[in-house]
């Protein structure tokens, strides 16, 4: 099983999880309370996070704790002589500062990594739920209890409360319902029964360890759709979400588990920066900065800093983007002749998909003499070169999964000091040419810098020039630079995964030469294949290559409009016929 890390948002820098220790097996013994029927510990930490002990009746001897290891949350439970009579459940997961109705909740998913040996023990395991609605001064608590493992036996519910099943990440499961009196039959015995008015129990038909009952479980749960099956079948309506929690019941036994993380992705407001759409900026050193993210739960945090650095954080987020740098006074033509350099420093950890590097903007169509500085935009292209990663992905599949729309769009590859990219585009509808003309993203996407140490600094200097000429050989247009900046890019991969993390930018320099003035891109001219501005016997030619398919030739999507002078989609032997006469004066293009 892979040790993975979580970088919190509110540590002071990225650090590695470990995993707590485990307990020994005679653990600290609960105060004797002598006649009370039940023992119930309880614990609120921050970022929202609690743990609960309950324990039937006295002398149990049982132990759990929930602690900040570093940046993030591990749990250790230990428990000894368990009997009917001392049966104890075992919680730790998050609060809400905030109720959230039902409907609303459109995120909550639930991981943890259990390590336990149930040799022996009668327990099973799961995620817990937990809403209230509010009848005047009166709250009432429906609980859904998600039943993913066991040892010796699923939970003891009686047949007359079962309600149906379901299929839910593959698996089946059997649905229960307990209210009223039958609640008294509950397995889980709270001691807030008095205020729960509804049980839901979702059991897996067969649980993750009903044989082999020792080693380490991954447990991923994406909550709301689970309700949503719920409320399809079932008039599921439990009001407003306030905690879900990892829970073990321990019915006999002696033994012990830990968690080196548990996490819980949740619509909680607390204390952190949420952006509602993009924020930018100008720092007092006139570096520009914008941050942006995609609701619906967005905690991403940006601290612009001086001389271009900077640091982010993010966590609970579908995909977020920061980056800073510099516009350009004028725009340049980066080649070898006006040769462009970014030199970077930084750090970059966390669980789940990260990705960072050097991203601008190139002027791709001609730009109108008139056009309005606030309709620039629509005239130029995105690059991205994504230099270092995180979550123990190819870049490629990072790529795909942030941003599908480029599965199938790969132009060929480059190599640029020495190291090989993979040219990838994508089309945007949101930034065009009077709403319908799409402008392209160019992705340089490295192969080989896979980020494993969230605490080392890592410096590069991305070659731009280089790879602006890497896409105008692959037959792009790729004209003026007009900006540049570091970025860094994080979000969801799946959808139970949980995406935690955040990024030190110490070092943020543009080193630009220009050694001669920038050109425009050429006006396009009807049979000009090669978009140097006129039309002549090079324009055929170059189209009598790509007709018969030699490899050493290319063109521009461009170049390809403009050579297309039979009126029929895509190149071929009639338009060459058609150069060949318009440069015989015999027709007009």
């Amino acid at each position: 099983m892979k040790q993975r890390k979580l970088i919190s948002l509110l540590g002071a820098g990225a650090i590695a999880c470990t995993a707590v220790p485990m307990l020994p097996a005679a653990a600290e013994a609960v105060p004797d309370t002598g006649a009370a029927e039940q023992v119930r510990l309880h614990h609120v930490l921050e970022d929202c996070y609690f743990y609960s002990r309950e324990a039937l009746g006295g002398g149990d001897e049982s132990e759990l704790n929930l602690e900040k290891a570093d940046t993030c949350y591990g749990f250790s439970a230990g428990w000894q002589d368990v009997t009917a009579d001392t049966e104890t459940m075992f919680l730790a997961g998050r609060l809400t500062q905030q109720a959230v109705e039902f409907p609303e909740l459109d995120v909550l998913d639930a991981h943890c990594t259990l390590q336990t040996d149930l040799t022996g023990q009668d327990a099973y395991f799961g995620w817990r739920t937990r809403f209230a609605e509010t009848d005047g001064e009166a709250t009432y608590m429906t609980d859904c209890y998600l039943v993913d493992g066991f040892s010796t036996q699923r939970p003891v519910l009686p047949d007359s409360a079962k309600i149906g099943t379901l299929t839910y990440n593959e698996a089946a499961y059997d649905i229960y319902l307990l209210d009223g009196e039958q609640l008294s039959a509950s397995p889980a015995k709270s001691a807030e029964k008095w205020e729960t008015v509804k049980e839901y129990w979702i059991v897996r038909e067969a649980g993750i360890a009903p044989d082999e009952i020792t080693g380490a479980y991954e447990l991923n749960a994406d909550l709301p759709e689970l309700f949503r099956g719920l409320t399809a079948d079932y008039d599921f309506e439990p009001g407003a979400w306030c905690e879900s929690a990892f829970f073990m019941d321990v019915k006999a036994g002696t033994g012990t588990a830990v968690s080196p993380y548990i996490d819980i992705c949740a619509p909680i407001r607390d204390g952190r920066t949420y952006t509602e759409a993009a924020e930018t900026g100008v720092t007092e050193d006139g570096y520009q900065w914008s941050q942006w993210a995609l609701p619906p739960y967005r905690a991403s945090e940006m601290t612009p800093g001086v001389n271009g650095a900077f640091s982010c954080a993010w966590s609970d987020v579908p995909v977020t983007l920061f980056e800073m740098g510099r516009g350009l006074e004028k725009p340049v033509v980066c080649d070898a002749e006006n040769p462009a350099r970014y030199d970077y420093a930084m750090t970059l950890g966390g669980f789940g998909t990260a990705f960072s590097g050097v991203s601008g903007a190139v002027q791709y169509y001609q730009i109108p003499e008139n056009a309005a500085a606030a309709d620039l935009g629509r005239y130029l292209a995105r690059f991205y070169v994504i230099d270092a990663w995180t979550g123990e992905q190819a870049p490629f599949s990072v790529l795909q999964e942030l941003h599908p729309s480029t599965a199938n769009e790969k132009l060929g590859e480059i190599t640029v000091d020495g190291a090989v990219y993979d040219v990838y585009r994508e089309w945007s509808t949101q930034v065009s040419i009077d709403g319908a003309v799409p402008a392209p993203a160019f992705y340089s996407v490295r192969r080989d810098n896979l980020q494993t140490d969230p605490d080392e600094e890592f410096r590069n200097s991305v070659d731009i020039a280089a790879h602006l000429e890497g896409y105008r050989a692959l037959g792009q247009q790729a004209g003026a630079l007009y900006d540049a900046k570091v970025f860094v890019e994080a979000g969801n991969t799946e959808a139970w995964q949980k995406v935690l993390g955040n990024a030190e930018i110490s070092e943020n320099v543009l080193d630009l030469e220009v050694k001669k003035a920038a050109q425009p891109l050429k006006q396009s001219v009807r049979g000009d294949a090669n978009c140097d501005g006129i039309f002549d016997v090079s324009d055929a030619v170059l189209v009598a290559r790509i007709v018969v398919e030699d490899t050493g030739a290319a063109i521009s999507e461009q170049g390809v409009r403009n050579a297309d002078a039979d009126g029929i989609a895509g190149l071929n032997a009639d338009d060459i016929l058609c150069l060949l006469q318009a440069l015989a004066k015999k027709i007009v293009l």
